[in-house]
């Protein structure tokens, strides 16, 4: 069986996990402004448990997708290229509340009202 594919999956994975990473860091400051004062503690802390829930489900979500279309007779390559294409739903889902956070974007406004 052919290395290179599993060469480059790691390396993909591994620049996926330092942008994921910068990309939750990089929103911490906004999360608390999107909720009302009462809520904000609240809401930040299971925005970042449900972050924290997909970042170990992730892999684990790939892994099965590959065994799955490899069990179907797929070449490596082919079930690694399926793989990262679905998972591009969840790069959209994450888009998504992205353009939601910046739309709702607080900066200068009074966040009591």
């Amino acid at each position: 069986m052919e290395a290179w594919p599993y060469v480059a999956l790691t390396i993909v994975m591994i620049a996926l996990g330092f942008t994921v990473n910068f990309g939750q860091t990089a929103i911490q400051p906004i999360m608390p402004e999107s909720y009302p004062t009462e809520l904000r503690g609240m809401g930040t802390s299971w925005c970042q448990a449900i972050g924290r829930f997909g970042g170990a489900l992730g892999p684990i979500m790939l892994g099965a997708i590959v065994d799955a279309v490899m069990q179907s007779g797929a070449t490596p390559t082919f079930a690694m290229g399926t793989s990262f294409i679905s998972l591009t739903v969840f790069a959209i889902i994450a888009a998504l509340a992205i353009a939601i956070f910046i739309k709702n974007d607080r900066a200068g406004k009074d966040l009591e009202g």
